[in-house]
């Protein structure tokens, strides 16, 4: 076993708040049925997702017309699609595997950028893959690393808000119309911890460029709509 000795120094550490401008809206299937079919037909696998930076939000998202056929009975004009967020200690919550997609999607958009080339010497590098491998997203101490407590104006938040719009489907019937069901919180808040390797390849400048681009690209579902936009604070925590 590796002694303490050994392994300081070896990451640095950086608190993350995030103030959501308006809303964040919830991407996982909460129907247990429809979450089972929707696990077993159209999930990818875990290593296709680490691979191509799918979320669970993302892979929803493309395919919320199919499991909406999938919950539709062919007698019934409309079925409700729900999605939420998790749930943890009464507590709802976004997943930390939700904010590293995020910041891998906003690393391979601006890898390229002027201001990212001054940082890296002007090399081509592959910097979606250097996050992945280097920056490690953590929720609060005292809560599971897994999950993100979302708070609002300083409360927890126990439950979200709900909105419905019509989705269209094809069943074997033709055309149905299925009602898609999100829950959301506005202005939430996020507190979470990012433990980065300390190996100067991922360095605080680069974390900022890729925060500036995810600040308006968006975290959770529904961005196209124009969800999911923050304000950032990082602040190094120092040893």
């Amino acid at each position: 076993m590796a002694t303490v000795d050994a392994i300081e120094g070896m990451y640095e550490y950086y608190d993350l708040h995030l103030d959501m401008v308006d809303n964040l809206i919830g991407g996982i299937p909460k129907h247990p049925d429809i979450v089972r079919r929707w696990q077993e037909a159209r999930m990818p696998s875990e290593a296709r997702m680490a691979a191509e930076g799918i979320t669970v939000e993302g892979a929803t998202a493309q395919t919320v017309e199919d499991l909406g056929s999938q919950a539709i009975d062919p007698d019934e004009e409309a079925k409700s699609v729900w999605t939420g967020f998790v749930e943890k200690d009464g507590i709802i919550c976004l997943e930390t595997r939700n904010v590293k997609a995020m910041f891998k999607e906003s690393a391979n958009i601006v890898k390229d950028m002027r201001q990212m080339k001054k940082l890296t010497g002007d090399k081509k590098i592959a910097l979606r893959a250097r996050v992945a491998e280097r920056v490690f997203v953590l929720g609060m101490p005292g809560r599971s690393k897994k999950f993100i407590p979302l708070y609002k104006g300083g409360e927890p938040q126990g439950s979200a808000e709900s909105l419905e719009r019509p989705i269209h489907v094809m069943t074997a019937r033709g055309q149905r119309t299925a009602l898609k069901k999100t829950d959301f919180v506005n202005e939430a808040q996020l507190d979470m911890v990012l433990q980065v390797l300390n190996d100067g390849v991922i360095t605080e400048d680069i974390l900022r460029i890729i925060l500036e681009h995810a600040a308006l690209n968006g975290l959770g579902t529904d961005r196209s709509q124009g969800n999911g936009m923050f304000d950032y604070e990082l602040k190094k925590i120092e040893s």
